[in-house]
């Protein structure tokens, strides 16, 4: 926390940090992927984050489209990050290029009304993602803002881990243009 001090943070910021570090260590000991997974040969990291993250893109209504190498590697791009009780994940209008995929946990999905209210829209469950047209293209604000309700796992896709490895995919490319067509046109996907 020396840091923080030295670079004049506010103590309500380090107050927040303190508390979900510690938090991270009583429920995860710190621990998201092993080192020695994120040291392994290349072929051992895509089996194995492929055998526990790809399901959330094989079960995706668009995603599953796509080439199972394209699904493969894009899983291997997954980040997993721990959210807690009140944490939001990500606020209407952030640009962020990530879509969500919720491993754990219970997601409120959140729209402001005309006083700047917060109203519940939807409740999100593990198996459940968002932010595809945000992952898709690169300047689209979410629609939502996305608050946790209970203890969350969430994988994250950035879009600038994967998008190059759509020259390999053309048919995927494809169907991902054919979204943003359609998302264009006022078609609802997430």
């Amino acid at each position: 926390m020396n840091f923080t001090q030295s670079r004049a943070v506010s103590f309500p910021i380090v107050r927040e940090i303190s508390e979900y570090i510690q938090l991270l260590w009583v429920h995860h000991r710190g621990i998201h992927v092993p080192q020695l997974l994120e040291e392994a040969p290349i072929y051992l990291k895509e089996a194995t984050m492929n055998a526990m993250f790809g399901y959330h893109l094989r079960q995706h209504p668009i995603m599953k489209k796509c080439h199972v190498d394209l699904i493969r590697q894009m899983a291997t791009e997954m980040q997993l990050l721990v959210f807690f009780p009140n944490n939001h994940i990500t606020y209407q209008g952030d640009i962020d290029h990530c879509m969500y995929f919720i491993h754990e946990g219970v997601v409120d999905v959140l729209c402001r009304d005309s006083l700047q209210v917060e109203v519940v829209v939807k409740t999100l469950i593990a198996g459940d993602s968002f932010g595809l047209i945000q992952c898709l293209h690169p300047r689209k604000g979410q629609k939502f803002t996305y608050k946790v309700r209970q203890h969350a796992i969430i994988n994250v896709l950035q879009r600038e881990k994967w998008i190059h490895k759509l020259v390999f995919f053309p048919a995927s490319k494809s169907i991902l243009d054919e979204c943003l067509a359609a998302a264009d046109r006022g078609t609802e996907f997430d």
